[in-house]
């Protein structure tokens, strides 16, 4: 793998989790887009 000094890689499997169990329950996806939720 080529390593860049300014691109991060982040794993989105919790965020995954969190929109199927959101959508589940009936509840709203749009909070997980909040800048402020640690994922």
């Amino acid at each position: 793998k080529k390593k860049i000094g300014k691109i991060k890689i982040l794993s989105v499997g919790k965020m995954f989790a969190k929109a199927i169990r959101r959508i589940h329950n009936g509840e709203s996806v749009s909070v997980l887009f909040s800048p402020f939720e640690d994922f």
